[in-house]
């Protein structure tokens, strides 16, 4: 007769595991909604949190990253088609190294294109982070310029 295998849980990491996948969650939700390597979006927050940023555009970054200001009639519409908050630029406005990176992807992506202003992340990543913070490369920080300066058009300059 063969022995019947015992089964053997440790039950005493349970709330060390779901308290971790309640901290990734957002950022789950944020790369389900806008399909982003999470590597640059890291990547991306670490060149921001290089240079701070204060003043009047601060508040308008934050309210253009979060969609704030939207008026009832507008937020149930977007309700209604499924928009839900928590994507890539809502995970921006939560610290201030998204935030001035925000920014300054919108300036580059203005000032260039987006191809380019992927490239220019790139080379000033490689420049000002530490080697092991550069996982992206240039196409992975191009698309993400793209979907932050879109949702960042509102903030005007001047």
């Amino acid at each position: 007769m063969s022995d019947p295998i015992g089964l053997q849980v440790d039950l005493t990491n349970i709330p060390s595991a779901i308290s971790a996948l309640t901290c990734v969650a957002p950022l789950l939700r944020a790369l389900s909604a806008d399909g982003v390597n999470p590597l640059a979006l890291a990547q991306l927050e670490a060149i921001g949190s290089r240079f701070p940023m204060s003043g009047p555009l601060a508040d308008k970054t934050v309210g253009a990253l979060t969609k704030s200001g939207v008026s009832f009639k507008l937020w149930r519409a977007q309700v209604s088609v499924g928009w839900m908050g928590g994507d890539t630029a809502w995970m921006l406005s939560q610290t201030a190294g998204g935030q001035a990176s925000a920014l300054l992807t919108v300036c580059l992506v203005e000032l260039f294109c987006k191809e380019m202003a992927g490239r220019i992340l790139f080379n000033l990543s490689k420049k000002i982070l530490p080697r092991d913070r550069c996982l992206s490369n240039v196409e992975q920080l191009s698309d993400l310029a793209e979907i932050v300066s879109n949702r960042m058009q509102s903030v005007e300059f001047g």
